[in-house]
């Protein structure tokens, strides 16, 4: 819930939602998604394996933070890097969408988290608009190694340069562990592309080290909550699936998915409707067609393609290549047997 009326502009900042799955990732690219909103906004180094972990037993106690995580994000390298070149960065992304950034464009807010390294110093985050031609980085310090450390950062956003407000790219925000020369810059609103200011430590200069980030928040005005606010979990789900849905197929062995009909001796549709209308129409991705199976209630088939057409914010069609099946018959899609079976249907920025 909300204290003093105070409204958390991440979705999710307890990272609580993981719809790729929580197994450990090795040198995600550019772009990809871990925890659901969160992405490696940044990335060009190649002179370490940076390791992205789902953490359940190192955590902000209630004690320290005065709310219970269930999990966070910890980012490890396996080995070091001496020296970050000019066009070297890393930064952990999360945007924010227009329409919710419209509230705070121009004004005061205060971004608050907890962050626990192995390496202290001078960090940076950094805000930027969507075209990246609009941004600026701001310092915070971890004091003591390998222990939960709470910051706030006030700040009073950009109100030059063009902005969106609409269901695109409103606000990123980046948590910077490592950047090169090139993509320095100072604390004040310039007309570039920086991640971090001059004093940004090399996170990546020692082999095993570690940085962990927990119950971030961004607030509107001059002071954060004095504990983490988020929404019911019914709320965050809801929220998250604006962004992606996550389908998986694991209750019972064969279990139905959907009905359709058959067009084709070798082709069946079936209709496939969204938990709720999304941000724009998805990219959707299935396990191989043959974790599923088909049956015109006659013949069975495990399909040997399954993809998505007429894709629209609320749903779409799933077809697939089958065989023996009779025109005209209604059609019936399934898990097949036990097997790993789900799709993703993916509208994130």
């Amino acid at each position: 819930g909300f204290e003093s009326g105070q409204r958390n502009y991440i979705i999710d900042g307890d990272l609580t939602q993981w719809p790729e799955g929580t197994t450990q990732r090795s040198n995600p690219s550019n772009g990809k998604y871990f925890p659901a909103l969160w992405k490696l906004g940044s990335a060009a180094f190649a002179e370490t394996t940076l390791l992205w972990d789902y953490e359940t037993s190192v955590l902000p106690t209630v004690a320290e933070s005065n709310h219970k995580s269930e999990q966070c994000l910890k980012i490890a390298t396996s080995s070091s890097a001496e020296t970050v070149a000019s066009g070297d960065n890393y930064v952990l992304e999360h945007d924010i969408t227009g329409y919710d950034y419209a509230d705070l464009h121009g004004r005061e807010v205060t971004l608050a988290f907890w962050v626990r390294s192995s390496k202290t110093g001078t960090y940076s985050i950094s805000l930027a608009n969507s075209a990246n031609n609009r941004s600026r980085a701001i310092d915070y310090t971890i004091s003591s190694a390998d222990t939960w450390e709470r910051k706030t950062i006030t700040t009073t956003l950009d109100s030059s340069g063009t902005w969106v407000f609409d269901e695109g790219i409103g606000l990123r925000i980046r948590f910077c562990l490592f950047a090169g020369s090139s993509k320095h810059g100072t604390d004040s609103w310039q007309a570039s592309n920086v991640l971090s200011t001059s004093n940004q430590v090399n996170w990546a200069d020692t082999s095993s080290a570690t940085f962990y980030i927990s119950q971030i928040g961004l607030y509107l005005g001059s002071s954060a909550p004095s504990s983490f606010v988020g929404e019911p979990i019914a709320t965050v789900q809801d929220q998250v699936d604006y962004y992606v849905q996550r389908f998986d197929f694991d209750t019972n062995s064969s279990e139905v998915i959907g009905f359709g009909g058959v067009n084709a001796t070798t082709a069946m549709l079936v209709k496939q409707d969204l938990r709720r209308e999304m941000r724009s129409a998805p990219t959707v991705t299935f396990t191989a067609g043959s974790t599923f199976q088909a049956s015109d209630f006659s013949a069975n088939s495990n399909p040997s393609s399954i993809s998505a057409s007429t894709i629209s914010e609320s749903g779409f069609q799933i077809g697939m290549t089958v065989s023996g099946f009779t025109v005209g018959r209604a059609g019936k899609l399934t898990r097949n047997g036990t097997d790993t079976c789900n799709y993703t249907a993916d509208a994130r920025h």
